[in-house]
């Protein structure tokens, strides 16, 4: 009976010492192992998070970049190109003819350069305008809807001999 349980007893013991040594060089081991790799995992999750919001924001930034180039594009149009003034000028004049006004203009197309800015330079532009009231206001209309941009500064409107004339100072950008 002793031996008996001296037997149970040793067996249990090795039992024991088996599973402490399976839990000491075989679970431990392994249990860190797969904390290290779930450290990995996180950060390279973190990383390939960061690499996706980058890729998402550098697409956000090229569709931003061909939106803005699009809207210059539209505002090169604004600008009179060099050496088309002449053009503008007889648009001008085409204007005020099928408006039934008459139009002289008075300017020495100089230049004068915007301040941070070489390749746009503004030109003065002075025009003497007479005729009805109506046809000076579609006059001014089909100015403002004309593709350039034409900046009135002043206008001095008066009233001769049953029509009105107006002196209109303003400025054209031509963009070389």
């Amino acid at each position: 009976m002793f031996y008996q349980k001296n037997k149970f007893l040793i067996n249990l013991g090795m039992i024991m010492i088996i599973v402490i040594a399976m839990i000491i060089f075989i679970i431990i081991p392994a249990f860190k192992e797969i904390i290290a790799v779930n450290r990995e995992i996180n950060k390279e999750r973190v990383a390939l998070e960061q690499k996706l919001e980058q890729g998402l924001n550098l697409k956000k930034i090229q569709i931003e970049l061909s939106e803005i180039q699009d809207k210059l594009g539209g505002l090169d149009r604004l600008f009179v190109a060099k050496g088309q003034e002449l053009a503008f000028v007889t648009e001008m004049e085409n204007i005020a003819s099928a408006d039934g006004i008459s139009l002289k203009i008075v300017s020495d197309f100089s230049e004068e350069p915007l301040k941070g800015e070489e390749k746009i330079k503004k030109t003065a532009l002075q025009m003497e305008i007479s005729g009805n009231y109506q046809n000076i206001i579609k006059f001014l209309n089909d100015l403002e809807k004309m593709p350039y941009y034409f900046n009135v500064e002043m206008a001095i409107f008066s009233l001769k001999t049953n029509a009105l004339s107006a002196q209109i100072l303003g400025q054209i950008y031509v963009k070389n």
